[in-house]
């Protein structure tokens, strides 16, 4: 981060591939083929707190990611947009 806020910011980094990496195997089995994502709850945040108002949106994204050219596998869950799971292989959903 080359500038920031002198009172902190919304911006936190993290390595996803790093906590990927650091989880057991058989727990790394058990995220594969797991989707999430909700707007809900990120977009009433924002209206409770005078930010940008946009229309929520529901889609499904795998909690396992995989980038493209360097094959390395990360987490993308994020606490304020995770309502629940979804095991495509089971169909079946998990509130959490």
């Amino acid at each position: 981060m080359l500038e920031s806020p002198p009172s902190g910011g919304d911006t936190v980094f993290v390595d996803a591939n790093e906590a990927y990496e650091r989880l057991f195997p058989g727990f790394k089995g058990r995220l594969h083929g797991l989707t999430t994502h909700s707007a809900h709850q990120q977009a009433e945040i924002s209206v409770k707190t005078d930010g940008v108002l946009r229309k929520p949106i529901i889609t499904a994204h795998p909690v396992v990611r995989q980038h493209p050219i360097t094959m390395r596998k990360a987490i993308f869950v994020n606490s304020v947009l995770l309502v629940r799971l979804r095991d495509i292989r089971r169909r079946k959903a998990t509130t959490c």
